[in-house]
C-alpha cells in the first residue's frame, strides 16, 4: 500500500508517455498523452485529451464502436478521463484509475487482449489504471555510468541542458529539406532509439573519442543527417533532419560526424561511456548538433517538439548530449 500511495502522488504531465493498464494486468498500452496544442501542465481528470501511439498515430473510435488508428489530426479522437465511482482521490497520478470516454460517449474497454469500446461504464474492462511507461523499466535497458559504448550498440541519447531525449519519426519537415523531422522529446518512446555504426572500416569494438559515427534511427532505419543549405523551422540555424541511400540529393558525407568529449570535460577517456557528455561535430559543416528550448509544432499540429540544430563553435553546453540508455547489440538488416 506504500507503493502505491507514493505513486499517487508522482503526478503526470501533458506530452508525458504513460502506459494504461487493464484490471487485470493483461493488457497494457503505451500512449503519449496530448491536449490541444499550446496544453501544458499536470493531466486531471475532467480534461479531454488526445491519445497519440508510438508509431505517431492517434486512438480514434468509429461509428461502430470499433477503436482505430489515424495519422490526420482532423479524425483524431478527443478522450474525456473521467474518474470511477469506486475512485475517491481527485488528484491523478501514477496508479490511479480512470475511464476514457470517447466523443460518441462510448468508453475505451478491453476485448479479447483488444482495445475496443462500450456503452456500459463500471465495469472492469473499461477501467484503467495509468502506469509508469514499460519502456523506462525494462530489463532490456541498461543505464548505468561507466559502460563504454559498442559499435551497433542501440542507445538513446539525451540533451543535457534540456533533459529531452533525441528523436525522429515519420514526419515531414515542412520548410527547409522536407525530410524526416529529427527533434528532442521528452516523453520517451521507442523513436529515441538510435544505432551507432561506424562510418568507414569501424564495425565492431568499442567506441572511442575523435572517432568518425553514423547514427542510424532504429525504427525508420534513416541516419542522423545535415547540410550548409537547409535551415531549421524556428531559428534558421543548419537543420538536422534523417535521411539515407534511395532518398533524392542524400550525400553521405553529411551523415557522418566526429564524437568527442564534452564542452567542460577535462579528465577524457579514451572510450566513450554512458551517462559521460560528448559532443557530435558534423564534419561536412564543422558545426555541432544542438539544441536549444526553442519549438516547432509537428506533423499534426497538436503538439510541438523541441528544435534540434547544427551550430557554429564557441564552446556552448547546449552542443553537450549523454547517452543514457543502452539496449545491447541491434543490428537490422
Amino acid at each position: 500500500m506504500g507503493l502505491l500511495s507514493n505513486m499517487l502522488h508522482d503526478r503526470f504531465q501533458y506530452c508525458d508517455s504513460v502506459d494504461i493498464q487493464s484490471a487485470d494486468g493483461k493488457f497494457v498500452k503505451s500512449i503519449r498523452i496530448e491536449g490541444y496544442p499550446g496544453k501544458s501542465g499536470q493531466v486531471n481528470y475532467g480534461d479531454y485529451v488526445f491519445l497519440y501511439l508510438k508509431n505517431s498515430k492517434f486512438l480514434t473510435v468509429t461509428d461502430f464502436h470499433e477503436v482505430q488508428e489515424s495519422l490526420t489530426s482532423q479524425s483524431a479522437e478527443l478522450f474525456y478521463i473521467a474518474k470511477p465511482e469506486s475512485v475517491k482521490s481527485n488528484i491523478l497520478g501514477y496508479g490511479s484509475q480512470v475511464l476514457l470516454k470517447s466523443a460518441q460517449g462510448t468508453y475505451l474497454s478491453v476485448e479479447n487482449d483488444k482495445l475496443s469500446a462500450t456503452s456500459k461504464t463500471e465495469q472492469p474492462k473499461s477501467i484503467f489504471t495509468i502506469q509508469q511507461t514499460s519502456d523506462r523499466i525494462s530489463g532490456l535497458i541498461v543505464n548505468k555510468v561507466n559502460m563504454k559504448l559498442s559499435y551497433g550498440d542501440a542507445i538513446k541519447i539525451q540533451h543535457i541542458n534540456t533533459k529531452a531525449c533525441l528523436h525522429s519519426h515519420e514526419l515531414y519537415y515542412k520548410t527547409g529539406s522536407k525530410r524526416y523531422q529529427v527533434t528532442c522529446f521528452d516523453g520517451r518512446d521507442d523513436n529515441d532509439w538510435f544505432i551507432i555504426e561506424g562510418a568507414t572500416d569501424q564495425v565492431a569494438g568499442q567506441v572511442c573519442y575523435n572517432q568518425i559515427v553514423r547514427l542510424r534511427h532504429e525504427r525508420h532505419g534513416q541516419y542522423l543527417y545535415s547540410t550548409d543549405t537547409d535551415k531549421s523551422p524556428t531559428t534558421a540555424q543548419n537543420e538536422v533532419s534523417a535521411s539515407c541511400e534511395g532518398v533524392e540529393n542524400f550525400n553521405v558525407s553529411n551523415s557522418v560526424w566526429r564524437i568527442v568529449p564534452g564542452t567542460n570535460v577535462t579528465d577524457v577517456t579514451e572510450n566513450v561511456e554512458a551517462n559521460q557528455p560528448f559532443r557530435l561535430e558534423h564534419l561536412e559543416t564543422d558545426k555541432f548538433l544542438h539544441s536549444h528550448p526553442f519549438y516547432f509544432y509537428i506533423g499534426h499540429g497538436l503538439t510541438k517538439q523541441q528544435e534540434v540544430t547544427c551550430y557554429p563553435r564557441n564552446q556552448d553546453t547546449n552542443d553537450d548530449w549523454s547517452v543514457f540508455e543502452v539496449r545491447g547489440k541491434c543490428y537490422v538488416n
